[in-house]
């Protein structure tokens, strides 16, 4: 099986599931995210969250 994913996911689960993990054979350019959402949504504590959590993630 092949898949493509960021580094540090494959890390993570690279000994639990017995992954080799291989460097790309190209060059890939990191792309830019955007989040949008109502302005309503910006009140609610589980669109807060979920918000963190993605930022966090587009950070890595």
């Amino acid at each position: 099986m092949v898949a493509i994913a960021p580094r540090w996911l494959a890390s993570e689960f690279a000994d639990k599931l017995d992954l080799q993990i291989l460097p790309l054979p190209l060059k890939v350019n990191s792309r830019t995210c955007y989040l949008s959402w109502h302005e309503a949504a910006g009140r609610d504590k589980g669109h807060q969250w979920m918000e963190e959590l993605l930022v966090n993630i587009c950070k890595r």
